[in-house]
């Protein structure tokens, strides 16, 4: 399993991502249930909270390539580019997110995640958010 890294430098907090969307469903098994730091795209929006790996992958919108954002910690901390606390931004955001991630089978019985359980995979209990350019 990758290591997260967060690194405290003079007051900031930096959180370097560890794995990709991709990284994640390609070996769902290895990370389920993990604390994961992951960096790429994320929407919020109504019938749709969920991470890509950019942009341009939404665009496409294939929820197979995708994950459902199911819940954030009561304390989830949002940071800017350098690291600092900051209060939340844009809900359509290149981020990097600190989450367990859950995949298939879902352990609830479902058949996926997210809206109509279409997603394959989840990102849960978001602890960390940082903005990234």
């Amino acid at each position: 399993m990758k290591a997260i890294i967060i690194i405290a430098f003079f007051g900031s907090l930096f959180v370097r991502a560890q794995n990709t969307v991709q990284e994640l469903l390609a070996d769902p098994g290895k990370y389920h249930g993990q604390v994961v730091t992951v960096k790429g795209y994320f929407i919020n929006e109504f019938e749709n909270i969920s991470f890509w790996d950019s942009k341009a992958d939404e665009k496409k919108f294939k929820v197979e390539n995708s994950l459902w954002v199911g819940s954030f910690s009561k304390d989830v901390k949002y940071l800017d580019e350098k690291g600092n606390l900051t209060e939340p931004f844009s809900l359509r955001s290149q981020v990097v997110f600190t989450a367990t991630f859950y995949c298939k089978p879902d352990t609830r019985g479902n058949k996926g995640y997210g809206h109509f359980n279409v997603w394959p995979g989840e990102l849960g209990n978001v602890s960390v958010i940082q903005k990234v350019k």
